[in-house]
């Protein structure tokens, strides 16, 4: 069980780290004004959401996930949070 926008990057650790492993990824079903409550602010969870994505680019590299695909429009959208200040999870 994961934050809903971690499910992505766990899955893809355990598929190297433990490839003999039968397993499934879960995570509650929210949204993300339901998610964003208390200390989770929405900037807090988007920066937190923009630095996984960017861990499933680099991590592969390094040995400790698997390659993912990832569409132009979804590393578009990733520069563009970037660019608009949500950068402080980033490696």
């Amino acid at each position: 069980v994961q934050k809903p926008y971690m499910e992505r990057r766990t899955r893809a650790a355990v598929e190297v780290q433990w490839p003999q492993l039968n397993f499934r990824v879960s995570s509650p079903a929210l949204n993300l004004t339901q998610y964003c409550v208390g200390e989770l602010t929405p900037d807090l969870v988007i920066s937190a959401m923009v630095g996984d994505f960017q861990r499933l680019i680099d991590y592969p590299k390094l040995g400790f996930a698997s390659r993912q695909n990832i569409s132009n429009e979804a590393r578009q959208a990733f520069d563009l949070l970037v660019e608009a200040g949500y950068a402080s999870q980033l490696c």
